[in-house]
C-alpha cells in the first residue's frame, strides 16, 4: 500500500450538506428562470432522501432514472448516495424496449421519472417516483430549510462511504449492446478531485450542466462543483443561442463539451471573441480539427482538450490553464498528461511497454478506475497489474503527454498500411459545410479495405463533394483519402449517442451495385 493510499479517506461527508452549513446563502444552483442557495439545495436532496426512505429503500438498492435534466435530479443523485442506494441513470435516447432490458439487467428496484415518460413508468406495473417540474415551487424556501435540523456542527451531514457501488451507467461498444459499468463513489470522488486539482474552480465560477445526467460526464459536473462549493448551471441539452447568452454574460464560466457543440457555439457568435468570465472549454468526444483550434486561438476561447471514458469516471487526461498561458496547445493531438489518481501507460499487443513517441493501447489503473461490469457484462477487465485496456490506441510524447490516436476495434489495414478513421474524420471535420463525419472500412479487392466517408451537411451551408475532395486532398497523403464521400441526412446512432459504424457499413454495402 502506498503512503497516498494510507492516508486516503474511507468516506466523506456529503458536499451538499457541508455547503449547506458553512456557506447556506452562496448559490448552489441555476436554472432558467431562477437559482438555489446551498442550505435550499440540501433541503431538497433531503426531501428525496425522505422519499426513497418512504418507498422502503435500502443501501444497495437501484434506483433507475429516465428523466431530462433538472434541479430535481440533482437533488435525486446525492439523495441516493445518503440512502447508500446506486444510481441507474437512463439513457432519453433509447426507445421503451431497451429501457426495458437496462431496467432487468440493473435489477432495478425503483424507478423515478419526469413528467414525459410518466407513461413508460406506468407501464412497468409498479409504483415510481415523480420528478417535479416547477423547481422553484417545488424547492423549500431559505425559511422552511432553517428548520431541517442543520446545525453548526457536522452531525447532521451523513459521511459517505467511498467504497459503496455509487453509480451503474451504460455505455455502448460498437456493437451497440449497452454494457453496464459500476461504478463507486471512491471512483466519481478521486476523478473530481483530480478534475478540480487540474482545473481549479472558485465560488464565482459556474459550470453549465448542459450534458446529460445519464452521461458520466454530466454527474461528474454535479460532484465536481459541490466539492469546489461553486454553483452549477442545470440546463436540459446544448442550445447554442442560449450557452452563448449565458457564457456572453457571465452566468456560467466553464463548459463541458464535443466537437459538434463547440461548433455550433462558435458559429452563433460569430466572429465575437470569447468573453473574459470564460474560464475553460472542456472538449472530448472524439477528435477536432485543426480548424476548431485555429478558430478558438483566433476568438481566444480557453479550449482544454480532454480524454476519458465511463470506466474512469470521466476524465483520464486534460489539457491545463497553464498549457494554454504557455502556447502549448499548438500540440494539437495532445490531450494533455494524467490526472492524479489515475496512471497511464502505451502497450503493445502482447501487453508489454513500449517506447516514447510509439502507438500502442491505452492501459489505465488507479482510484477511478471502475472495479467491473455488470454480471451480464462480466469479463476480464484488468491485466495484471490492474491496468485495464482501454481499446484506445495513442502514444505517450517526451513530456508524458497522450495523444489519442484512435479506437483499436476500428483501426484496418489497406495495402499492408494501418489506417485510423479518426485522422480522415479530424480533417473532413475541418471542411466548413461538414456538420458531422464518419469514416468506415469497406471491403476491396485491391487493398483490402478502404476509407469511405459518410457526411452529414451543416444546413446553412451547402455540401459540395468535389470541393471536399479538394480539401481533403490538400491536407491527407493519397492513403488516407476516402475512396467515396457519402452525404446522409442524419448519422444513425447507438443507445448513447455514438454513432452506429456497422449501419454505415451496412448502408454502404447495401447500395453497391
Amino acid at each position: 500500500m502506498t503512503s497516498e493510499s494510507a492516508r486516503s479517506p474511507r468516506t466523506i461527508v456529503c458536499p451538499v450538506g457541508r455547503n449547506a452549513q458553512r456557506v447556506p446563502a452562496a448559490t448552489a444552483l441555476k436554472f432558467e428562470g431562477g437559482a438555489m442557495d446551498w442550505r435550499d439545495y440540501d433541503a431538497l436532496v433531503r426531501q428525496w432522501e425522505g422519499r426513497l426512505r418512504d418507498t422502503g429503500a435500502q443501501p444497495g438498492d437501484r434506483m433507475a432514472v429516465l428523466a431530462a435534466n433538472s434541479p430535481d435530479f440533482a437533488a435525486l443523485f446525492f439523495a441516493v448516495l445518503r440512502v447508500g442506494a446506486v444510481l441507474v441513470p437512463l439513457s432519453c435516447r433509447l426507445d421503451a424496449a431497451r429501457w426495458r432490458t437496462c431496467l432487468q439487467r440493473a435489477r432495478a428496484t425503483l424507478l423515478s421519472v419526469d413528467q414525459k415518460y410518466q407513461d413508460f413508468a406506468r407501464d412497468q406495473g409498479s409504483s415510481y417516483l415523480l420528478l417535479g417540474q416547477d423547481v422553484a415551487r417545488a424547492a423549500p424556501s431559505a425559511g422552511q430549510a432553517a428548520g431541517t435540523g442543520l446545525t453548526s456542527g457536522t452531525t447532521d451531514v451523513p459521511a459517505l462511504p467511498l467504497d459503496q457501488p455509487a453509480a451503474i451507467f451504460f455505455t455502448s461498444g460498437s456493437s451497440g449492446t449497452p454494457k453496464g459499468v459500476v461504478l463507486t463513489l471512491g471512483n466519481l470522488y478521486y476523478n473530481a478531485v483530480a478534475a478540480n486539482e487540474n482545473l481549479p474552480l472558485h465560488t464565482h465560477d459556474c459550470w453549465l450542466a448542459c450534458l446529460p445526467f445519464y452521461h458520466v460526464g454530466g454527474v461528474a459536473v454535479l460532484l465536481r462543483t459541490a466539492l469546489a462549493g461553486c454553483p452549477a448551471y442545470v440546463r436540459d441539452g446544448f442550445e447554442p443561442v442560449i450557452a452563448d447568452r449565458l457564457l456572453a454574460h457571465g452566468e456560467s464560466t466553464v463548459l463541458s463539451c464535443v466537437p459538434t457543440m463547440l461548433r455550433a457555439l462558435l458559429a452563433q457568435r460569430g466572429d465575437a471573441p470569447a468573453p473574459p468570465t470564460l474560464k475553460a472549454v472542456l472538449l472530448g468526444g472524439g477528435p477536432a480539427s485543426s480548424a476548431l483550434f485555429d478558430d478558438c486561438a483566433r476568438l481566444s476561447v480557453p479550449v482544454l482538450p480532454t480524454y476519458g471514458m465511463t470506466e474512469t469516471a470521466s476524465q483520464i487526461c486534460t489539457r491545463t490553464p497553464d498549457d494554454l498561458a504557455a502556447r502549448a496547445l499548438d500540440r494539437r493531438d495532445s490531450v494533455g498528461r494524467a490526472l492524479r489518481h489515475v496512471e497511464v501507460k502505451i502497450v503493445a499487443d502482447d501487453g508489454s511497454p513500449v517506447d516514447t513517441d510509439r502507438v500502442g493501447e491505452i492501459v489505465v489503473r488507479g482510484e477511478t478506475v471502475f472495479k467491473r461490469y455488470l454480471d451480464a457484462d462480466a469479463e476480464t477487465t484488468a491485466a495484471p497489474g490492474g491496468w485495464f485496456h482501454t481499446g484506445d490506441l495513442g502514444f505517450l510524447d517526451g513530456d508524458r503527454c497522450l495523444h489519442v490516436v484512435g479506437r483499436r476495434d476500428r483501426m484496418f489495414i489497406s495495402g499492408g498500411e494501418n489506417i485510423y478513421p479518426e485522422e480522415i474524420e479530424s480533417a473532413a471535420a475541418g471542411f466548413p459545410a461538414v456538420a458531422e463525419c464518419a469514416v468506415v472500412a469497406v471491403p476491396d479487392r485491391q487493398w483490402d479495405r478502404r476509407p469511405v466517408l459518410f457526411v452529414t451537411a451543416d444546413p446553412e451551408t451547402p455540401l459540395d463533394p468535389a470541393e471536399l475532395e479538394v480539401f481533403l486532398a490538400s491536407r491527407l497523403p493519397k492513403l488516407l483519402r476516402p475512396d467515396a464521400i457519402l452525404e446522409t441526412a442524419t448519422m444513425p446512432r447507438l443507445s448513447v449517442d455514438k454513432i452506429d459504424y456497422r449501419a454505415l457499413l451496412a448502408a454502404y454495402l447495401k447500395r453497391k451495385p
